[in-house]
């Protein structure tokens, strides 16, 4: 099973933002109070494809000191145990377009985009 998921980089390592581990206090790293499960499933589900979403996240981010999102592939090998994540953009944007994905598509900025093709 594997899942597109917003990341981005801090000291040299990737973190992944995980919007439903958000949406519970105890488990939040950035969010927290305020931001109910209900609100962290639908960001990361049923809004995850539209823009006005991920800005709203970019910006809880950037308040936060975290100022680029980017989109990577999160993954569990349910035969074996194993959960990986690949930061690799381009990969994250080929599995976009032309996955079956159960909440469809997740959405990608721009300049993930032009950096994936190297403009």
């Amino acid at each position: 099973m594997y899942q597109l998921k917003y990341y981005y980089w801090q000291n040299g390592q990737y973190k992944i933002l995980d919007l439903r581990k958000e949406g519970n206090f105890f488990l939040a790293d950035h969010f927290g109070l305020g931001y109910a499960e209900n609100f962290m499933f639908s960001a990361a589900y049923r809004y995850r494809g539209e823009k006005k979403n991920f800005d709203f996240l970019s910006a809880l981010m950037k308040q936060r000191g975290i100022d680029t999102l980017w989109v990577g592939i999160h993954a569990v090998n349910f035969e074996t145990g194993e959960v990986s994540f690949d930061p690799d953009i381009c990969r994250a944007i080929q599995m976009n377009v032309t996955a079956q994905l159960y909440y469809g598509p997740i959405y990608i900025p721009d300049y993930q985009i032009s950096k994936c093709h190297g403009h």
